[in-house]
């Protein structure tokens, strides 16, 4: 068997893994951001999800000011070479499958934030339906 195909039937998972996986989540948000930019998605309301997504990257991980600015490089690199990895011809199906996690994913956090639970709702007060 030729050593490329025997890699490629042994690891797919780590073959067809692409730079994002390899990025801290804060630097994932950011990658995230450059890809949501590139296919024509990017909206307020993804930009607001990203923001709070980013910020509670950034606090988790406790990254100060530098490693925060150092990710922030990560990021438009690893975007850079997936892109020029990619090209143009694999622009639709980088936007079907990494664009539209990266949507999803903003925009969840941006309508967990928009009907977050005010602080003191009663429980009697809450819909049948909620736990």
């Amino acid at each position: 068997m030729r050593p490329l195909l025997a890699l490629l039937l042994l690891a797919p998972g780590a073959v067809l893994a692409g730079p994002r996986d390899a990025l801290p989540a804060y630097a994932r948000c950011f990658y995230d951001q450059e890809v949501l930019q590139y296919c024509g998605l990017w909206n307020s309301t993804l930009a607001g999800g990203a923001e709070l997504a980013c910020a509670e990257a950034r606090a988790a991980s406790g990254l100060d000011e530098e490693a925060a600015r150092q990710a922030r490089v990560a990021a438009a690199v690893a975007f850079d070479d997936e892109w020029q990895n990619r090209s143009n011809s694999g622009k639709r199906l980088w936007c079907l499958s990494e664009g539209r996690a990266a949507a999803l994913a903003f925009y969840d956090r941006a309508l967990q934030e928009r009907f977050k639970e005010p602080a003191g709702l009663a429980p009697e007060t809450r819909p049948a339906d909620d736990p």
